[in-house]
């Protein structure tokens, strides 16, 4: 008899071990869970910080001052960052905006005329490259 409640205890306290892992895979597992929601909402609010800084400047109806404010702002933001570089789409080539190349753009850029700009973003969603047609001559 004494054997018995001996090895019933031993049983209970197994289950009771048994059920304390459990409780604490499914806790640790409801954290992990919690934490890749929030790196997912931080990296959300990430791409839109970054993105605002140019989609200001999108649009079928860009003056061409705004063109120019464009380019100077994305050179800026180049040569101050090596993680994202945007990318200008003039014809057929897409190049990096460096300031040689924005020179050379920005005389092509007439105040008076009237800009398509569009900002394409990669699979991610930051904007890398951003064409720019010319509306009106």
């Amino acid at each position: 008899m004494e054997n018995a409640s001996k090895a019933l205890l031993i049983a209970g306290a197994i289950l009771i071990a048994i059920l304390l892992i459990g409780i604490g895979m499914m806790v640790f597992g409801n954290i992990g869970g919690i934490t890749a929601q929030s790196q997912q909402q931080m990296d959300s609010m990430e791409i839109q910080i970054f993105n605002s800084k140019f989609s200001s400047y999108a649009g079928n109806n860009v003056s061409g001052s705004n063109v120019k404010q464009l380019l100077n702002t994305i050179v800026a933001h180049n040569a101050s960052t090596t993680d994202i570089s945007l990318k200008l789409s003039l014809t057929m080539e897409t190049t990096k905006i460096n300031e040689d190349k924005v020179k050379d753009e920005v005389s092509k850029i007439k105040a008076n005329n009237r800009y398509s700009v569009v900002f394409t973003p990669t699979s991610s969603g930051f904007y890398t490259t951003v064409t720019i047609k010319n509306v009106t001559q």
